[in-house]
């Protein structure tokens, strides 16, 4: 199999906020989510196998009351991946991954958190966003 992530790719959302193209910023993080897992873990492939979910909450301008800043972004992907731990066989997992950002309206005070949550449902993944926005920098 080979890497899949149409749906991601062309959602009528802004994405901006990611560092790299949607999927390599989500393939990467799932490479770093799996290897802390178990160290020396390989992603083969990952495929979005459903629409992803988004959410994004704005401040009001100062300047302007009709314009907002985004302050938060969040998305989760439902993906079906190809791994394989050191001295195993490969695996398939299915799952949702959630990333949330807050921060973007302050220069400097972006703050990141992802979950990998297998086998939960979109359904599931897409309820927990709003409490998952509000979750990012909380444990720090």
């Amino acid at each position: 199999m080979r890497d899949d992530f149409k749906r991601l790719e062309s959602p009528d959302h802004w994405l901006g906020w990611l560092p790299d193209t949607p999927g390599q910023s989500v393939r990467r993080q799932l490479e770093q989510l799996l290897a802390g897992q178990v160290g020396g873990t390989i992603l083969h492939w990952v495929k979005i196998v459903d629409e992803p979910a988004f959410l994004t909450a704005g401040v009001r301008s100062g300047a302007d009351p009709e314009q907002r800043t985004i302050g938060r972004t969040a998305l989760a992907v439902q993906f079906a991946l190809g791994a394989q731990s050191p001295r195993r066989k490969p695996e398939i997992l299915t799952g949702t991954f959630t990333w949330a950002v807050t921060g973007l309206d302050q220069p400097g005070s972006r703050r990141d958190r992802m979950w990998l949550d297998v086998n939960m449902p979109r359904a599931q993944a897409a309820e927990l966003l709003m409490q998952r926005i509000y979750q990012v920098g909380e444990d720090r």
